[in-house]
């Protein structure tokens, strides 16, 4: 019973073919989760650069806000006479 396995030409083609199609088929699996993966770090880093752009404009307003409201305090302070022009 202790006999060798054989196998025909036509089962080892079918074999290897099914081991090609399926080693193909991963391939493609993995390039559609490199593709998602890809989309998506590129969905966020764009998410992340839109909010970086609204956190610089709100920056500059607030700066620009300050400037306004010290030059106001400045020119009540001169005009009452607690700051030299």
């Amino acid at each position: 019973m202790g006999g060798e396995l054989k196998f025909d030409d036509e089962t080892v083609r079918s074999v290897a073919a099914a081991f090609v199609d399926s080693a193909g088929e991963l391939v493609l699996l993995a390039d559609r989760v490199d593709a998602t993966v890809e989309y998506r770090s590129g969905v966020l880093a764009e998410g992340i650069r839109a909010w970086a752009r609204r956190a610089a404009t709100d920056a500059a307003r607030l700066s620009a806000t300050a400037d306004r409201y010290r030059e106001q305090d400045r020119a009540a302070a001169e005009s009452i006479g607690r700051v030299d022009p």
